[in-house]
C-alpha cells in the first residue's frame, strides 16, 4: 500500500477516489466524490477560463461582471445565451485559482506549454521530441509537467552536489558523495 501512496503526487481525481475507496470502505460514492473534489479545490484550486469578448458582453448582459469563469459557470451562461462554450471562453486560457498550490500548478503548466520547456533553475531543456512544436500542445501535457517537477529536483541535486564539493574542499572536510535516492543524499 505504501508504494501506491507514493505514486499519488501528480495523479488525477480518479486515482485519488480509488485510493480513498480502498482505505475507507464505509464512505458512499457521493462522499468519496465530495471529499476528493474538496481536497483538489483546496490544493489545486478551481479551473477558470478567460472569456472571449463575446463572452464578456454576454456575461455583462446577464449581470455577471467577470473576466473569467469556471467551466460550470460558462456552461450555465451557454445554456442561457444559446452561444457555445467555445464561443464564450478561450478554452486554452485556463488557470487555477483559490487553492493553496494554485500558483505552482499555473507555473508548471506555463513552463510545460511554452515552445521550449526548460527547468526554472538551471534552464535544462526537455527532449525535443516532447516540445510543443513537435507534438500538439495539449498532448503529453502531464508528461511535460512531470518532467518539470522531476528535472527541477535534479537541478537542486546538482546544485547541492556542487555546493557540497566546494564546502568540503574549502573547509578541508573529508568525505565524498556516495548515494542519492529520491530526496535523500548521502556523503561518506
Amino acid at each position: 500500500y505504501q508504494r501506491r501512496v507514493r505514486g499519488i503526487y501528480g495523479s488525477g481525481k480518479g486515482l485519488a477516489r480509488n485510493m480513498l475507496r480502498d482505505c475507507c470502505n464505509d464512505l458512499s460514492e457521493d462522499d468519496v466524490r465530495k471529499s476528493i473534489d474538496k481536497m483538489f479545490a483546496s490544493t489545486k484550486g478551481n479551473e477558470v477560463h478567460q472569456l472571449t469578448n463575446l463572452g464578456k458582453r454576454q456575461a455583462l448582459l446577464h449581470g455577471i461582471y467577470a473576466e473569467e469563469l469556471t467551466s460550470s459557470d460558462i456552461a450555465n451562461l451557454s445554456s442561457v445565451t444559446g452561444y457555445s462554450q467555445y464561443q464564450l471562453s478561450k478554452a486554452r486560457k485556463a488557470r487555477y485559482v483559490g487553492g493553496s498550490e494554485s500558483a505552482m500548478f499555473n507555473k508548471l503548466e506555463e513552463i510545460a506549454r511554452c515552445e521550449q520547456p526548460a527547468t526554472p533553475f538551471l534552464k535544462c531543456r526537455i527532449t525535443r521530441t516532447l516540445e510543443p512544436s513537435v507534438i500538439q500542445k495539449s498532448y503529453q501535457l502531464n508528461s511535460r509537467i512531470n518532467w518539470v517537477v522531476q528535472s527541477s529536483a535534479v537541478d537542486f541535486l546538482h546544485l547541492l552536489l556542487v555546493a557540497m564539493k566546494w564546502l568540503m574542499s574549502e573547509y578541508s572536510i573529508p568525505g565524498r558523495f556516495t548515494l542519492s535516492i529520491h530526496d535523500e543524499v548521502r556523503f561518506h
